[in-house]
Formats: structure tokens, sequence, C-alpha cells
């Protein structure tokens, strides 16, 4: 089984990993090259997380799981789809879904 993960911030990339752990196979999915590249060279790329340094690095040499920036060829080969996007409110109370809008085209 493939899971993709779409957003690799501070909640998507430990749930990930997480998943990756227990042995299935994770695509993770982000729309900043930069966070892709250093995912998959095995780097956190926001410090801070316990053992998550670790663990990533664990899972990419296991090659349990892999980032990429093209959310649509990471969900068409997954069985299993879960977008940790934001999901931004303004000061009126009024969410703003264009994060979401953008991860399930």
């Amino acid at each position: 089984m493939t899971t993709c993960v779409v957003a690799l911030g501070k909640i998507g990339l430990p749930l990930a990993v997480q998943i990756a752990s227990k042995g299935e196979n994770v695509v993770g999915v982000d729309i900043n090259q930069e966070v892709v590249d250093l995912v998959n060279a095995g780097i956190e790329p926001f410090p801070g997380e316990t053992d998550l340094a670790k663990r990533l690095k664990d899972v990419i040499e296991a090659g349990k799981f892999e980032a990429t920036s093209d959310t649509r060829a990471a969900v068409s080969k997954s069985d299993c789809v879960v977008i940790v996007v934001p999901v931004i409110v303004d000061s009126e109370a009024n969410p703003d879904f264009s994060a979401i809008d953008a991860a399930t085209i």
C-alpha cells in the first residue's frame, strides 16, 4: 500500500514519517521545492521535533519515503491520500479554503 501525504509541514511531515516507519510506502508532497529537496536528502526542513531528524533519515534510507512537488503524480500512484494543508481564518472568523482547493484539484 502507498500513502500520499499532501503538505510536509509541522503536521504532515511527522505524520508521513510515522506511517513510513510502520513499513508503508509514503509519497510526501509539498509546493516548496526546497522542502522536497531537504526531505529527499533525509534532512529535517524545520528542526525541533523530537527524533524527527533521525526517523526521517531512517525512512528515506530504507526507501519507504520520498517527497515530490508533483501532487497529481503522487496521488495517482497512491492507495490513500491524507491532506494536511493549513486553513487560515481571518479576523472575522472566515476560513480561507484556497490551500485545500489547490491541494484537491
